[in-house]
């Protein structure tokens, strides 16, 4: 077998490694309604569905309380520091009243984390 089979050709000139990305697909733009990201939550201050889209998107690991709500605030991007300290209060509460709710699990005191994904579960049953 000759050795030009099992290495790939490289470009010999700009121009033609400038066409590659013909040949690729274009990423298409969904269509319909997009999912809101938690950082969109935060902007709009709404915080619980920030925090909760925070730990779905990250829902295989347990993170420390503050560093939570810190990143949730600050992604709110809230102009002065008294803005920032009564939005890490407001946030603050609405996480004790989700964990109370258990919808967010506490773990070890310190660490929070989801335990669902947000998708619907279908039952398998009658």
């Amino acid at each position: 077998m000759p050795i030009s089979i099992l290495i790939a050709p490289t470009f010999t000139s700009a121009a033609q490694a400038t066409n590659v990305h013909h040949l690729t697909r274009p990423k298409s733009q969904p269509t319909g309604t997009q999912s809101v990201t938690w950082e969109d939550e935060a902007r709009r201050e709404h915080w619980e569905g920030a925090l909760i889209s925070y730990l779905r998107a990250n829902w295989r690991r347990a993170f420390p309380i503050w560093s939570v709500i810190n990143r949730v605030v600050a992604e709110s991007r809230q102009p002065t520091r008294m803005e920032v300290r009564v939005a890490t209060r407001v946030a603050l509460k609405i996480l004790g009243r989700l964990i109370r709710q258990k919808r967010i699990f506490l773990y070890r005191r310190r660490l929070v984390a989801i335990l669902d994904l947000g998708t619907e579960i279908i039952p398998l049953g009658k």
